[in-house]
């Protein structure tokens, strides 16, 4: 990945959190500090001050002052402003377009990432083909721990579903025949650190296939920070925003299936599901089949 790619998966990773917050936090937030070097300071337009730090939200009036160094804003617009030593900058209310604040973050995280080469993109093995066994779950993600379930739809006349599970060499792990259409992790000796390939097939007149998915099992070390930056959400938030931002947490270290457990927790509420359908758009496009498949 080139320096400038590079540079927007890490504000990626730093937005994501923030557009949760944003929406949750801030009514009428327009921009947020998004990065800080040096001394920098934010100056209420009630006259308050108080130092800056990633995340900052900003509002009509509020001066970003750089006493050394420098400091980055980004405006829902998607304008952003860099700041030197010795200058400060005022917020001002933009023309920021239709759609929720959500809505216009993601599309402005849409736009920083922009438009990618196939080269640029990391590969995801084992991409599910449209096939007809569906509901397949976890499909093609990061899981934090080794005990979860495995999922798919049912298929009417089925006599049973058999599950497969192999190393992404091919090596054969484990064969069950299964009546029921899940399966816990907890007879399969999963281990940290590993990749797993799984696929069901239900056993039909003709059989039907989920096709095989790929699931990555985090390090014990990846593991560990994770759930310390899910702890952070616990103790500083309730309610819906604790969920979207832990969403937001997992998205960003790449926990889609855990992700999106966490929007579940809220489902039905307003944006909710958009924000899942406009993350998962955004990670697919940071993503390209594998050319060998």
């Amino acid at each position: 990945m080139n320096p400038l790619r590079n540079y927007a998966a890490i504000l990626l990773g730093i937005m994501s959190p923030l557009l949760l917050m944003s929406e949750a936090r801030a009514e009428d937030a327009l921009a947020f500090v998004t990065e800080v070097n040096g001394k920098v300071s934010v100056i209420r337009a009630d006259g308050k001050a108080e130092p800056a730090s990633v995340g900052s939200q900003l509002f009509v009036g509020d001066q970003t002052k750089v006493t050394e160094g420098k400091a980055v804003l980004i405006y829902l617009s998607g304008r952003t402003v860099e700041i030197d030593a010795g200058k400060s900058h005022k917020v001002v209310k933009e023309q920021t377009g239709g759609g929720t604040r959500m809505e216009r973050l993601i599309g402005t995280l849409d736009e920083m990432i922009g438009a990618q080469e196939e080269t640029d993109r990391p590969v995801v093995h084992g991409m599910a083909r449209n096939l007809p066994l569906t509901g397949a779950s976890p499909l093609n993600t990061r899981i934090s721990h080794t005990r979860f379930t495995f999922s798919w739809d049912g298929l009417e006349g089925a006599d049973s579903y058999t599950f497969a599970l192999e190393t992404t060499d091919g090596k054969k792990l484990a064969t069950k025949s299964l009546q029921d259409t899940t399966l816990s992790t907890e007879t399969l000796g999963l281990e940290p650190g590993k990749t797993y390939v799984w696929s069901v097939v239900a056993e039909f007149i003709i059989p039907h296939s989920t096709g095989k998915n790929q699931v990555e099992i985090a390090s014990a070390e990846e593991s560990t920070a994770l759930q310390a930056a899910l702890k952070e959400v616990d103790e500083g938030y309730t309610g819906t925003t604790r969920s979207l931002l832990k969403a937001a947490t997992c998205y960003k270290q790449g926990f889609l299936f855990e992700a999106q457990n966490y929007v579940m927790e809220v489902k039905g509420k307003e944006d909710v599901a958009s924000v899942n359908t406009m993350l998962q758009s955004l990670q697919g496009k940071m993503q390209r089949k594998d050319p060998t498949k």
